[in-house]
């Protein structure tokens, strides 16, 4: 009876655990690399052993080898290494481990390509492009093939069954939005997508320019990348952003995704083992409140984000531990292994400290299919979302329909003074608002990209419009002509009107791109923006078929001061009078109709 409760109680721990990654902290040897953060990490399955480069803080170009088998670390001297440098690309491909980009001492970006032996277990710089054999060495220059810029968080890798290095986005002194690969047989670069100057921050059939993002490769030939920061850096956008593509070099198309995780920065991304032609990715730690959002979904300390490639679908998982789960982290190095996925050191998010454990999930993709679900992420709200909302209700509905007052009902006695004045004045109120949220979701350089300029030129136009009714001259008596003033007046402050509604309109339409808006939000703008141009021809047909070009008055005008987007004219002579002198016309007459 003693040996049968254990047994119960083993078998009920395998039940509970069975179909689930499980978390297990390998224990620290006595010689343990330096904690650090953003490192690159790779496993090497011929020795089974891991291999562990750079990161920060201190920006180590050090090398270590953890040897699985028997749980030790080891420094390997090298003569030749590369600069200290961290937030890279690396991976794994037969006996080499490759390091590319990354950012160094005194914000020094690299754009160079190394590899590190696992046979000889030392360092050689790799050319942007190799040197064809019909060529000489005086006739050979490596800028004449592509390269990407030099930069630092980037994403991408190296799968272990291909052959080219992926470099996907990042940062240096602007956010990029270009794919490149570099064949490490060929030893060459090649631009996979958006290479130069070809793509926008406004087209959503491909990611925006981004960094910090998570990534990993899914196939030799498919990149997945997940959130990451677009503010800042020429671009804007949500920062962390939490969607997801798919980029597919032998189509060369990205696939979004559709949307699960909670958005972050400083992810960690990586292949589980496959199982029977399962494919998973596995998506974890990462920094999701930042100065930009508002409100969101924390994820909890066991809790993971596994991707199936082929179905394109994300699932929010918690994850089984043996004794206690790793302490919420950002910046973590991954692994892909054969029992698993290796994870080392990184920031843990309660005490900000910089780590270097070392741990593994195990599992393969077949213990995904059945672990405890959570529903997708649902909850968040950020300042971009808040700039957006208070925008299109400001310059979106009520400048906009007060203006269409303004043009197609100024003759109709003095309703439509009210509501025009009532109405620009309540949309300016709140599009300034607007305009205080547009800064705070910016990380900096506010309007050095399209639709930051665009919007402060919306906003000068649309605040002065109030202003130069100081200057507006008086409204002409029934009889009496405008003055030169007036006419001067009525043209700057109808043509400014109209063209600040109509760049605002258009910024409106960029922005729902621009801010990675969901499909249903987009579409119903575009169905409300048609909508606003269905009214606008149909009331200048009607205003075309009336013979002053607008709806009549019903009642004698006043000598009201004009208002801001007053259509005025003088009305006709009446009819009992003559305004000129006939000799052969007697005045006792009475005149014709």
């Amino acid at each position: 009876m003693r040996m049968f409760i254990p047994c119960i109680l083993v078998c009920i721990l395998l039940t509970c655990t069975h179909g689930q990654l499980v978390w297990q902290q390998i224990a620290n040897p006595a010689l343990t690399p330096d904690p650090r953060r953003d490192a690159g990490l790779a496993f090497d399955a011929t020795r089974n052993q891991l291999i562990l480069f750079g990161g920060r803080p201190w920006t180590d170009n050090d090398t270590w080898i953890f040897d699985i088998g028997a749980g030790t670390w080891r420094s390997v001297n090298t003569g030749v290494q590369p600069a200290s440098r961290f937030s890279f690309i690396s991976g794994l491909q037969g006996d080499y481990f490759y390091v590319a980009m990354g950012e160094g001492l005194n914000r020094q970006f690299f754009d160079d390509i190394w590899r590190f032996s696992l046979v000889t277990e030392t360092w050689e710089e790799l050319p942007a492009q190799k040197r064809p054999s019909h060529l000489s060495a005086s006739q050979w220059d490596e800028s004449m093939g592509p390269r990407p810029e030099a930069r630092y968080g980037a994403a991408g890798g190296i799968h272990f069954q291909g052959s080219n290095l992926f470099v996907n986005q990042g940062f240096s002194t602007q956010r990029y939005f270009d794919t490149y690969s570099y064949n490490v047989f060929n030893q060459s670069w090649s631009a996979e997508y958006c290479s130069g100057s070809t793509c926008n921050p406004y087209n959503p059939s491909y990611p925006h320019a981004r960094c910090l993002h998570a990534g990993a490769m899914a196939s030799p030939h498919e990149l997945v990348i997940f959130g990451g920061c677009m503010s800042g850096g020429l671009t804007g956008g949500p920062c962390p952003s939490g969607d997801s593509w798919i980029y597919n070099s032998q189509t060369n198309d990205w696939t979004q995704l559709p949307s699960c995780p909670s958005p972050r920065v400083y992810g960690t991304m990586a292949m589980v083992p496959s199982s029977g032609g399962t494919r998973r990715l596995v998506l974890y730690g990462g920094k999701e409140e930042l100065k930009q959002v508002l409100s969101t979904t924390v994820t909890e300390a066991d809790e993971i984000s596994v991707l199936d490639p082929d179905s394109m679908i994300w699932y929010r998982q918690k994850a089984s531990y043996t004794t206690s789960p790793p302490a919420k982290r950002l910046s973590a190095a991954m692994a892909t292994a054969t029992t698993g996925v290796y994870m080392f050191g990184g920031v843990l998010q309660e005490s900000g400290d910089t780590a270097n454990d070392l741990w593994i999930l195990s599992g393969t993709a077949a213990d995904t299919e059945s672990a405890v679900m959570l529903s997708c992420t649902k909850h968040f709200f950020n300042w971009i979302l808040l700039h957006g909302i208070f925008m299109t209700i400001g310059w979106g509905g009520f400048l906009t329909w007060g203006a269409l007052i303004a043009r197609y009902f100024s003759g109709k006695g003095k309703l439509w003074f009210i509501f025009h004045v009532s109405f620009q004045v309540l949309g300016l109120i709140i599009a300034a608002i607007g305009i205080v949220f547009a800064i705070l979701s910016v990380q900096s350089k506010h309007f050095t990209f399209a639709h930051g300029s665009i919007g402060i030129a919306v906003m000068i136009l649309g605040l002065q419009q109030p202003l130069n009714a100081c200057f507006r001259g008086k409204r002409p008596d029934v009889g009496e002509t405008r003055s030169t003033r007036r006419k001067i007046w009525e043209l700057i402050h109808h043509f400014s009107g109209r063209v600040a509604v109509l760049l605002a309109l258009v910024n409106i339409s960029l922005g729902v791109f621009f801010a990675v808006a969901r499909t249903a939000v987009w579409a119903l703008w575009y169905a409300y923006f048609a909508f606003l141009l269905v009214v606008v021809l149909i009331a200048e047909i009607v205003r075309g078929f009336n013979k002053d070009g607008r709806v009549q008055a019903q009642e004698p005008s006043t000598n009201e001061t004009s208002t801001p987007g007053e259509n005025y004219q003088v009305p006709a002579e009446p009819i009992e009078s003559t305004n000129y002198t006939n000799p052969e016309f007697d005045s006792d007459l009475p005149v014709k109709m």
